[in-house]
């Protein structure tokens, strides 16, 4: 496996879902949306294209096509908290990503999915693994180049308002994809880029968690543009937390290690075992006077089961 991977000391008493807050905002995809009585009175257009104004603004389809896998670095900071990091994050056609979280105060933080597996793994939680709508809603997310070829992903997306996010004049688009909870996402009218989504992060181990992220700073990278900040709030249990998110390197078509999305060995393993007792609790045991066996089709018919506790 790659050196990368490590651990470290968690920081006592940090909470368990500010962790797994710093890997949501690397899936493009999330409030501080206002209405906007700018565009009230305008008709508004369709839903599907805001978004592909939005991706030839970006670069174009072509152009994104061209991408196989990114590779992105920077660092981060909880804001108030005086925790700051920095973060390295591998995406790859069709569905794969790994993400690397380094904090002084908590440790190593990563995530990963290899296409099947969606996984999480801290000092403070051990290794997590999703089921369910929560494995579901990962796939979703490490889906490459969701935006580009959203209907592949989306069975509805609706244009429903016009509102202001941060200053700007905003299109609202409802997304509803073929499983998982809808998205909100917000495009600039002028600039025609996403600057806000919102959606509810799933995991099988942590209540939903309402998460607004805000997009900018964006810059062109082999002919596309991408955002280098990323801000990203949420509120669980009355407590708002936000995170900020720079990105200082980008590169793209990168010669990856074989092994870079891999499970590593202890996710295996509990993944292995997580199988395992899925299996187990599958089986069930068999009713009264099923264990007898007739010797063809018609001595079945003829042969009725004893019901429980019968001689």
């Amino acid at each position: 496996m790659n050196n990368d991977r490590g651990s470290a000391p968690a920081r006592s008493g940090f909470p368990c879902s500010a962790i797994l807050m710093l890997v949501s905002a690397f899936a493009l995809g999330i409030g501080g949306a206002q209405n906007d009585s700018w565009g009230a009175d305008l008709p508004l257009p369709d839903g599907g294209s805001v978004i592909d104004d939005f991706v030839a603004a970006s670069g174009g389809k072509t152009a994104f096509e061209k991408i196989r896998n990114r590779v992105s670095k920077g660092h981060h900071e909880f804001v108030g908290m005086g925790l700051k990091g920095t973060q390295a994050y591998y995406a790859a056609r069709p569905n794969k990503r790994y993400i690397h979280i380094e904090m002084e105060e908590m440790g190593t933080v990563e995530q990963g999915c290899d296409g099947r597996v969606s996984w999480y793994k801290s000092p403070m939680t051990g290794v997590l693994v999703e089921s369910g709508d929560a494995l579901a809603a990962a796939l979703h997310d490490s889906a490459f180049d969701r935006q580009v070829h959203w209907r592949r992903f989306y069975k509805k997306v609706e244009c429903v308002d016009v509102v202001e996010v941060e200053g700007k004049s905003c299109y609202e688009v409802i997304l509803t994809p073929k499983e998982g909870a809808t998205e909100t996402h917000y495009y600039d009218r002028e600039t025609k880029l996403l600057v806000m989504v919102s959606k509810t992060r799933l995991s099988s181990h942590m209540p939903p968690t309402p998460t607004d992220i805000y997009l900018a700073d964006y810059k062109r990278v082999d002919g596309v543009l991408l955002p280098h900040s990323r801000k990203q709030v949420t509120e669980q249990c009355g407590s708002k937390r936000e995170i900020l998110f720079t990105t200082k390197h980008v590169a793209h078509n990168v010669m990856l290690a074989s092994d870079r999305f891999d499970l590593p060995d202890d996710v295996a393993e509990q993944v292995k075992e997580t199988s395992t007792i899925s299996v187990s609790s599958s089986v069930k045991r068999a009713p009264c006077g099923s264990g007898m066996k007739a010797k063809s089709a018609s001595q079945a018919k003829a042969v009725k089961p004893a019901p429980c506790g019968g001689g």
